[in-house]
């Protein structure tokens, strides 16, 4: 049976803190409606199953994805500082109305609060039988409704930056980089091999991560690094493909990956 966010928990988690169709862009006048939770907080209520979000809980975070270059899809990333959190939304070139770094508050009340790849989730109710977690945000009178972003110019937040071992799940949805990493060439491929699909790099540890990309991504058929390099991408954890399950990077373009 899904579960509900009841007011009691709001009061609670509200006074803590840690640390080409396109709709029109939204208005910024006025002020916005003031986060009072943070993103840590509400991933305290999911436990396994969709949870339906009755009360007026409100998110802040700057948005750290992009789907400019294609490698992510129908999709908005917030970060607020203490964790990270994914917007379903049925929209494309969402990177032209809410620009990398722009601050946004989101009113979750009649959204759903799922998880997919241990990154917390944000959308509609699924249909009953659905094997999703939750829906796409496709009406735009509600998206309108539910994002307000701030009357201010965009402000990149910068990637955390952790090594392999320091990495864990409350980390997952958050901005991450990663330095001194090489690619770990698949054995039954020829080098150089492109980013499409997942590709595993290491640290001098052995240990490992896996980055994907989409087929659609503009720079699917670029050759992966040969040397030694870093990566910044959003963190997810769940199965890469023929390795397994792996803490996984997904790159918002090309100048995601630096020597």
């Amino acid at each position: 049976m899904k579960r509900s966010v009841v007011i009691g928990m709001l009061a609670l988690c509200g006074l803590s803190c840690g640390c080409h169709e396109h709709f029109d862009t939204p208005d910024t006048s006025g002020e916005i409606p003031a986060a009072n939770i943070t993103i840590a907080s509400l991933r305290s209520f999911y436990r396994g199953e969709t949870v339906p979000i009755r009360e007026e809980l409100v998110i802040g975070g700057r948005v750290v994805s992009s789907d400019e270059a294609g490698n992510f899809y129908r999709t908005l990333v917030l970060d607020d500082g203490t964790g990270g959190m994914e917007l379903r939304i049925a929209e494309y070139n969402l990177y032209t109305i809410y620009a990398p770094g722009s601050y946004l508050t989101a009113s979750l009340q009649g959204c759903a609060l799922g998880e997919r790849n241990s990154v917390l989730q944000i959308g509609m109710p699924p249909d009953a039988y659905s094997p999703y977690p939750t829906d796409y945000i496709s009406s735009r009178v509600l998206l309108e409704r539910m994002l307000h972003r701030a009357d201010e110019r965009p402000e990149i937040m910068p990637a955390v930056v952790c090594t392999l071992p320091q990495l864990n799940t409350a980390l997952c949805g958050r901005l991450i980089r990663i330095d001194a990493l090489r690619l770990r060439p698949d054995a039954d491929r020829t080098v150089p091999q492109p980013w499409e699909g997942y590709r595993l790099f290491e640290d001098a540890a052995g240990g490992t991560i896996a980055v994907y990309t989409s087929a659609y991504a503009r720079f699917s058929e670029q050759e992966t690094p040969q040397e030694t390099c870093s990566l910044t991408g959003i963190l997810e954890y769940g199965t890469a493909g023929g390795y397994g399950k792996q803490f996984i990077l997904q790159m918002r373009d090309e100048n995601d990956c630096t020597h």
